[in-house]
């Protein structure tokens, strides 16, 4: 998604600290989590589809390993975010997010975000060369940049 996928910033703080039948959209914010009610927020039909969310911004520090992005997190149906986050989805059921991130951790994902990433902010540009794949399956250690087979010729 671009930024502000649901039309909240990061400061927002018209939410409800409980649950209630009014206000039940579970909002991923930075801080304490919390509820909004539907018309809170834009986007409304993909509040209630399963998305992976990736913290906007990233750790810029230069340890190894290099974390190149912060923990992602599956956003199951009836929840939404502020700004903090970027939307990577909709996608049909919850295991096609679970690969979703699985792909995510693979070497070759990091190193493709790596080239456009150059601060700690990781917008919807940082992801342009990331080819999409198949997320029926699940990317393990098989699929990792370093376990490809060489062919020498």
């Amino acid at each position: 998604s671009s930024r502000k996928p649901f039309g909240l910033p990061t400061n927002y703080e018209s939410f409800k600290k409980e649950n209630s039948p009014r206000f039940n959209i579970k909002l991923f914010r930075f801080g304490k989590n919390g509820y909004i009610n539907e018309n809170q927020a834009f986007n409304r039909d993909l509040i209630y589809k399963y998305k992976v969310i990736v913290p906007y911004a990233s750790p810029g520090g230069d340890e190894y390993p290099h974390s190149v992005l912060s923990t992602p997190l599956i956003s199951k149906p009836n929840t939404c975010c502020t700004e903090t986050y970027l939307v990577v989805g909709p996608f049909k059921d919850q295991k096609i997010c679970e690969n979703v991130i699985s792909y995510m951790k693979t070497r070759l994902f990091r190193f493709l975000v790596l080239l456009l990433k150059n601060t700690q902010h990781v917008t919807k540009k940082t992801y342009t060369f990331v080819p999409t794949q198949n997320f029926n399956e699940n990317w393990t250690v098989i699929n990792e940049w370093n376990e490809l087979p060489v062919i020498l010729s």
